[in-house]
This record gives C-alpha cells, structure tokens and sequence, in this order.
C-alpha cells in the first residue's frame, strides 16, 4: 500500500499549491515520509486489531466462565440471606411461641394456686365447722 494508491496525491499538491505556494511534486521526499509514515501505521494498525481481535476472543470464552462463577456465588449468597432470614424467623416464632406458653402457663399455675388456696381455705372451714358441730353435740 502506498500514499499514491491510499491517497489523491494531485489534490494533496493541489490544496498545498494554493494554500501555501510551494509547488510539490509526486516524488517530492514529503510524499516519501508521508509514504514510510503511513506503513508504520499501517503496520501499527495491523498489530492493535490483532490484539484486539485475541482480547475479544479471550474475552468471548472467559466472560461465559466468570458470568456462571458470578451467577452461582449470587445465587449462593441468596440461598444463604434466605436462610438467615428462615432461622431468625424460626427463632423469632420460637421465642414468640415459648412466651405465650409461659404466660399461659404462668396463668394457669396461678388460677390452680388460687384454687387449691381456696379449696384448702373452703377445707379448713368445713373441718373446723365440722369440729365445732361434733364438739357440741359431744358436750
């Protein structure tokens, strides 16, 4: 490839010609440069797709690895935020649950408290009415 084939090389000396007055020729050493300058870059072009082109390659078979190593430690670290949640709701209904048996059962030990205090009591004053009848009659 050359500036010649690449480029309008008459345009070029043309537009030079009448911005600047300076007469070019094509086998001027500008278009030389120019021309070694431009297979540099071709050259440099050539070496970044190729690169560019084995990034992307490497990139199309790795990205499908890290996107499943991505999905599975995120679904893990969403199976493990639901299990957390499960067990503080378990030990939250547990402690919820464990209260309302003691308060239940604390009524339940107090009403029986009351009613054997009353029993005893209600006991107590038929056995002293009783002692107090049999005493009488005995007498």
């Amino acid at each position: 490839m050359t500036v010649a084939s690449s480029v309008d090389v008459r345009r070029i000396i043309a537009e030079v010609a009448q911005k600047h007055g300076v007469l070019l020729e094509e086998g001027d050493p500008l278009f030389v440069a120019l021309e070694a300058q431009a297979l540099v870059l071709q050259d440099l072009a050539e070496r970044l797709i190729s690169e560019v082109e084995n990034a992307t390659s490497r990139f199309k078979t790795a990205v499908p690895d890290q996107v499943d190593a991505a999905m599975k430690a995120s679904l893990e670290s969403a199976a493990q935020a639901v299990r957390r949640g499960i067990e503080s709701d378990i030990t939250g209904a547990s402690l919820k649950a464990r209260a309302l048996v003691d308060a239940v059962h604390r009524s339940q030990s107090r009403r029986a408290m009351w009613m054997w205090i009353a029993a005893g009591l209600i006991a107590g004053a038929l056995l002293f009415g009783g002692g107090f009848v049999v005493g009488r009659a005995l007498r």
